[in-house]
């Protein structure tokens, strides 16, 4: 995920190269992104596949069989709810180890500060 912000910045440079405007997509990039991909990709080679239709088209563009296995849909919002949750509480998670360390670390110093303060004392050195 660190290199993700990178990755973005990349695709919005390449994306003013090729559609000449920056983002947010319109109807006029996907239509010349579409015209860009037929003069790069030979027709052979080139399939427009919508995942709503499943194994089947693919597999038939792949000449491979229809796996047995449901179509993997992980891009639904169900499951996108899900990972930001998951990294959220991974954050808080390790936003209360980081505070719970500093926490001890104050109290250790405090503490040993203390101790040290009541050893002066207690030797003489140090009056209050």
């Amino acid at each position: 995920m660190r290199r993700f912000p990178a990755y973005i910045d990349l695709l919005r440079k390449q994306w003013i190269v090729l559609y000449m405007k920056p983002e947010p997509a319109t109807k006029e990039h996907w239509v010349r992104h579409m015209e860009y991909l037929k003069c790069v990709v030979p027709d052979d080679r080139l399939i427009f596949y919508d995942v709503k239709e499943g194994w089947e088209p693919l597999c038939r563009v792949l000449e491979k069989a229809v796996p047995d296995m449901e179509f993997p849909r992980i891009d639904d919002e169900r499951a996108i709810e899900e990972l930001a949750r998951r990294f959220l509480i991974k954050g808080f998670v390790r936003w209360g180890v980081v505070t719970s360390a500093v926490r001890v670390g104050v109290v250790v110093i405090l503490w040993v500060a203390r101790t040290y303060a009541q050893e002066l004392c207690a030797s003489g050195i140090y009056v209050r």
